[in-house]
């Protein structure tokens, strides 16, 4: 496999224009792309993490992609050499539920880099996702989805961190839902709470507020982080997992959904473009958006914050979670 060279310098003709919040911005084209990045996308091999992973394809981008199923992986690796028989993809395998298999991704994933001849990541795309029909806990004691869907993007991005460190313009992107005024998040439910669609929706503010959060506390560094509301997007995510009736109402709510196409094209933005705003965290439809006010309060960020990393045993604190 060919080694990902990263292109480094400033190119003022190509990156002279800049995105506002009232223009849909211009994606470059695959022919200008100049600087190819360095990707490491989790939840790829299905639905929108499939398709972005084709596209990284395409563009020649080094992907190191990470599957929990090893025969998906295979088929999602064949689709995307199939875009470019050149691509420079590499897939990890690992449960993103459990801590213990999030830490020896980490390492696998170091030492693909390593393999490749590679110092730094520029994008982490945190894109895998549980959605259960019934709350379920890992034998680590989590439950599966905020496991999935949160513990593992704060663990996996502190791991990597010193990889991000080495890029000139590294980002970190997670995946959220539609804001709402009325959202909030309620620390002691996490684990006592007997409603799997509450804590699907725990976990997605979880993730926005962690981005927000992240930009704080490393707001000297030059690594940012984003959060994407994709839209209603006509994926599988919940199908398997939920009653006839609520696949039925699913599929009835998909019905003038976006396609997959039209979902990732923000996260390609995100992933690819030169200019960002200075200090817009959450995008929808490639504009920025506002959060919602819970996540907006540093008193309720901060608290989360310290919370996890106390219970990923990344910093001690009295908090609960």
């Amino acid at each position: 496999m060919a080694t990902q060279t990263k292109q480094r310098g400033t190119n003022t003709s190509n990156k002279s224009a800049k995105t506002t919040s009232l223009q849909k911005p211009q994606l470059a084209s695959r022919s200008s792309l100049i600087d190819k990045k360095v990707v490491v996308l989790t939840g790829a091999t299905s639905g929108m993490g499939l398709r972005i992973l084709e596209n990284l394809a395409i563009d020649g981008h080094t992907v190191i992609a990470v599957g929990r199923d090893p025969a998906q992986s295979r088929e999602a690796l064949q689709s995307a050499r199939a875009q470019n028989s050149n691509a420079n993809i590499e897939f990890c395998i690992a449960d993103l539920s459990i801590m213990s298999q999030v830490r020896i991704l980490a390492q696998d994933i170091i030492d693909k880099l390593k393999k490749l001849k590679i110092n730094h990541i520029d994008v982490i795309y945190h894109n895998a996702a549980q959605m259960t029909k019934e709350v379920e806990h890992t034998y680590e004691g989590h439950e599966v989805q905020w496991a999935t869907n949160y513990l593992s993007v704060v663990l996996l991005t502190e791991l990597l961190h010193p990889y991000l460190k080495k890029s000139e313009d590294a980002r970190i992107i997670v995946v959220t839902n539609k804001p709402s005024k009325k959202q909030k998040l309620d620390l002691r439910d996490i684990q006592t709470s007997k409603n799997p669609r509450k804590l699907y929706e725990y976990s997605k503010l979880a993730d926005l507020m962690f981005a927000m959060q992240y930009n704080e506390e490393f707001k000297e560094e030059n690594v940012r982080a984003f959060a994407v509301y994709p839209g209603n997007v006509r994926t599988e995510i919940a199908q398997k997992h939920l009653s006839w009736f609520r696949r039925w109402l699913d599929k009835l709510s998909k019905k003038n959904a976006l396609t997959i196409n039209e979902g990732v094209r923000t996260s390609m933005y995100l992933i690819t473009a030169s200019h960002l705003p200075a200090k817009v965290v959450l995008y929808h439809n490639y504009r920025p958006i506002m959060p919602c006010d819970y996540a907006l309060s540093p008193f309720n960020r901060e608290r989360l914050w310290r919370a996890t990393r106390n219970k990923l045993g990344l910093e001690q604190t009295s908090e609960i979670l």
